[in-house]
C-alpha cells in the first residue's frame, strides 16, 4: 500500500526550505560568476562556458539515468533500502569513470575548435567537472530517496558556497585563467559529493560497494527512459552556449552565460519543488493528483513573481554586478526571464511523471523540444545574436511543457485547469510570505 500524502503545509514548507537553501547556493554561484565575469572577461568566460557545457553533456551521458532510478526504487521497495543504496553507489562508480574518460577522448577530437587557445587545460579541468557533476548528482539522489532531506540541503550548500571559496581560492593561489575556475567549480562537486556518500553510508551500514546484475538491468531499463530525456534537456538548456561562439563569437558566449546564470535564481525554484515532487509522487498512489496540482500553481506563482522583478531591472544588475561589457545581455536576460515560466512548468511535470514511473513520457518530450531547440537556434542566433538564442529558449521551454501536459492528462486523468494559478492561491502565497515576515525573532 502506497503512503498518505504528505500534508500541503508540510510539504510546502519543505520545498520552501529546498527552495531557500538552493536559492543560497545560487547566491553563491552567483556571486562566482561575478567574480570570474571580473576577473576572466567576456572572452575567457566564454572559453570556460564552452568546458562547462561539455563536461555536462559527457556526465549525463555517462549518468545512465541511476539518480532516476534510484530515487524511485528506494521508494518503491523500502524493504532493500540498504541493497539498493549500495548497488547503486557502485553503479555511480562506474558512471563517473566513464564521465572522465569521455572529457579525455572527445577533447583531442574537439579542441582547439571547441575549447580555443589553452585547451588542454581546459580539456583536464572538464574532465574533473564530469566527474564532479555524476557523484554530486547520484549521491544526492541517494539521500532523496533515503529521505534524508537535510543532509540533502547540506549538500547542496557545500556545493554552492564551496565552488566561491575554492575559485577564489584557484585565482589567487592558483591560475586566474578559465581552467582554474572549472577546477574550483569540479572540487566543490566533489566535496558534496563526499560529504553526501557519508551520510547515505551511515543512513543503511555496511560496505557501499556491491554489484547486482538483476538490479543494474532493472536500474538501467528504468533509468534511461528518462535519463535520455535528461539529456535531451540539456541540450535544450546549454545548445545555445556552445552555438553561440560558432555563430558570434566566444565574447557574446560570455556575456550570455551571465544572463543564463541569473535565469539560475528564478529556475532553481522549480528545481526544489520537482526535487521533493518526484520521491513524494513515487510513494502514492497512481491516481493521486493533489499534491502536484498545489506545488504546481504555487511555484509557478512564485516564478512570474521572481521573474518579473530581474527583468524589470535586468539592465542594471547586470552593470552593477557584473560590469559594464556585460550590460549588453539586457535584451537577453528579460527573454530568458520570461522562458522560466514553461521551463518551471516543464520541471514540475517531469517530476511527476518520473515518480509515476513513466520516465519515457519525459524523454519524448524532451526530443521534441530539442528538435524545436536545433530549428530555431540554428534560425535566430547567426541573425539576431544572443537575443536570438534566448527566443529560442522560450519556444523550445514551451514545446517539452505543452507535451507534458498532454502526457500528464491522459496519464492521470485530471483537468489541466487544476494546474493553472488562482487568486485564493495568490492571496495564500501572499499571506504565507506575510507570516513568514511577521514572525517575531527568538
Amino acid at each position: 500500500m502506497s503512503e498518505p500524502p504528505p500534508s500541503g503545509r508540510t510539504f510546502g514548507r519543505d520545498i520552501a526550505l529546498l527552495a531557500l537553501v538552493r536559492l543560497a547556493a545560487t547566491a553563491a554561484g552567483f556571486l562566482t560568476s561575478v567574480l570570474a565575469a571580473r576577473v576572466l572577461g567576456p572572452t575567457a568566460l566564454g572559453a570556460a562556458a564552452v568546458g562547462l557545457t561539455f563536461a555536462t553533456i559527457a556526465a549525463l551521458l555517462s549518468n545512465g539515468g541511476l539518480n532516476i532510478s534510484s530515487i524511485y526504487f528506494l521508494g518503491r521497495r523500502p524493504a532493500e533500502r540498504r541493497l539498493i543504496t549500495h548497488w547503486s553507489f557502485t553503479l555511480g562508480l562506474c558512471a563517473t569513470a566513464l564521465a572522465v574518460g569521455l572529457v579525455l577522448l572527445a577533447a583531442p577530437v574537439l579542441a582547439p575548435s571547441v575549447f580555443g587557445a589553452g585547451h588542454a587545460d581546459l580539456a583536464l579541468a572538464a574532465a574533473l567537472v564530469a566527474a564532479g557533476i555524476v557523484s554530486f548528482e547520484l549521491s544526492g539522489s541517494l539521500l532523496l530517496g533515503l529521505e534524508r532531506r537535510t543532509a540533502y540541503l547540506i549538500s547542496q550548500v557545500i556545493e554552492g558556497i564551496g565552488s566561491l571559496l575554492l575559485v577564489t581560492l584557484m585565482f589567487v593561489g592558483v591560475a586566474a585563467t578559465s581552467a582554474g575556475y572549472l577546477l574550483g567549480a569540479a572540487l566543490a562537486a566533489l566535496l558534496a559529493a563526499a560529504f553526501a556518500t557519508v551520510i547515505a553510508q551511515q543512513t543503511v551500514g555496511g560496505r557501499l560497494v556491491a554489484f547486482n546484475g538483476r538490479f543494474a538491468r532493472e536500474s538501467l531499463a528504468l533509468g534511461l527512459r528518462g535519463q535520455i530525456g535528461n539529456v535531451l534537456q540539456i541540450l535544450n538548456l546549454r545548445l545555445d552556449l556552445l552555438l553561440v561562439p560558432l555563430f558570434v563569437d566566444l565574447r557574446a558566449a560570455g556575456i550570455y552565460l551571465i544572463a543564463v546564470r541569473m535565469s539560475e535564481v528564478v529556475s532553481q525554484i522549480a528545481s526544489a519543488a520537482s526535487a521533493y515532487l518526484f520521491p513524494a509522487v513515487s510513494r502514492l498512489d497512481v491516481g493521486h493528483t493533489g499534491l502536484t496540482e498545489r506545488t504546481v500553481r504555487i511555484t509557478l506563482l512564485v516564478v512570474l513573481a521572481s521573474g518579473l522583478v530581474i527583468a524589470l531591472l535586468a539592465p542594471l544588475l547586470l552593470e552593477v554586478f557584473f560590469g559594464h561589457d556585460y550590460a549588453a545581455g539586457a535584451g537577453a536576460l528579460r527573454i530568458t526571464m520570461l522562458a522560466m515560466i514553461p521551463l518551471a512548468l516543464n520541471r514540475l511535470m517531469a517530476g511527476d511523471m518520473k515518480g509515476r514511473g513513466r520516465a519515457g513520457l519525459v524523454s519524448v518530450s524532451a526530443g521534441c523540444a530539442l528538435v524545436t531547440t536545433v530549428a530555431f537556434d540554428l534560425l535566430l542566433i547567426p541573425q539576431f545574436g544572443i537575443e536570438g538564442a534566448s527566443a529560442a529558449s522560450l519556444i523550445a521551454y514551451s514545446t517539452g511543457a505543452a507535451v507534458l501536459l498532454v502526457a500528464y492528462r491522459r496519464v492521470t486523468g485530471s483537468p489541466l485547469r487544476l494546474l493553472v494559478p488562482t487568486v485564493a492561491d495568490a492571496r495564500l502565497l501572499a499571506t504565507a510570505s506575510l507570516g513568514v515576515l511577521r514572525r517575531p525573532r527568538a
